[in-house]
């Protein structure tokens, strides 16, 4: 997983659209560079599954690329949106681009 900005049209506007829910507001001179500098400091959760030839299936690896044991205990898999909720969204308010 990464951190990439690209411009898009009105999300509301998109066939797959769903909600949206304000978080808060960010200044106009702010936008989007200091968003893209604070997302982009933000370090992603590693890679965290594989094509395990072995077994040929996609399986949860560790962090330094080996495949867990059939019975070792594995973390929870992070998700993008749970990089977003408990990472991403904290430090822009932390550093004060996103403002309540």
């Amino acid at each position: 997983m990464y951190y990439e900005s690209k411009p898009v049209s009105s999300p509301n506007r998109s066939e797959i659209f769903h909600s949206k829910e304000y978080l808060g507001t960010v200044e106009s001179s702010a936008y989007p560079h200091e968003v893209d500098r604070v997302l982009k400091s933000q370090a992603p959760p590693p890679m965290q599954k594989a094509f395990n030839i072995q077994r040929i299936k996609t399986e949860q690896m560790k962090a330094d690329g080996s495949f867990y044991e059939e019975r070792e205990e594995r973390p929870r898999v992070r998700k993008c949106t749970e990089w977003t909720l408990e990472q991403a969204i904290p430090a822009l308010y932390a550093d004060g681009v996103l403002r309540k």
